[in-house]
């Protein structure tokens, strides 16, 4: 028994990864859902709503969506988190609602790009600074692939 249970925990694959199956459902289903679809009818309003520069709608979805998160203290993934500014709850479109650049401030300037930080600064003034120099490899959890749970049941329309 103790020699199976060593065994499932011994099982790690070639980059370092604890291989533990993922649960068969997700907790929190529904809330999951409903702050997937209040995002993106905030990104719908935003990106076709021309006539509304302050986007009240889209930032009103945005803060529901931020308000029911704390609620229910579900984990957003870091990708949602960075398309909503902070200050503002607006939508991060580029050209749009956000401009965004690279930026280096090291002493030796543009010849160490290790030190690279992509900036998005918001309509507001907000911004938001994400190194991507010092490994340009790096992924989120999120975003390796078979760290996410399928809540749909399909895989990629199979």
């Amino acid at each position: 028994m103790q020699e199976e249970r060593t065994k499932q925990q011994s099982e790690v694959d070639d980059n370092g990864v604890l291989c533990i199956r993922p649960p068969r459902t997700a907790g929190n289903k529904e809330h999951l859902q409903r702050i997937n679809y209040l995002m993106q009818l905030a990104v719908f309003h935003t990106a076709h709503n021309s006539k509304d520069t302050f986007q009240g709608l889209s930032r009103e979805y945005a803060s529901n969506m931020d308000l029911i998160q704390k609620k229910t203290k579900v984990a957003l993934m870091p990708t949602v988190k960075r398309r909503v500014c902070k200050q503002c709850r607006r939508i991060q479109l580029p050209t749009k609602t956000m401009r965004s650049y690279i930026e280096n401030k090291s002493k030796v300037g543009r010849l160490n790009p290790k030190a690279d930080v992509v900036v998005y600064q918001c309509r507001c003034g907000g911004v938001k600074r994400f190194p991507v120099g010092k490994d340009r490899t790096y992924r989120t959890y999120t975003e390796i692939e078979g760290n996410v749970l399928d809540l749909e049941g399909t895989h990629g329309g199979d």
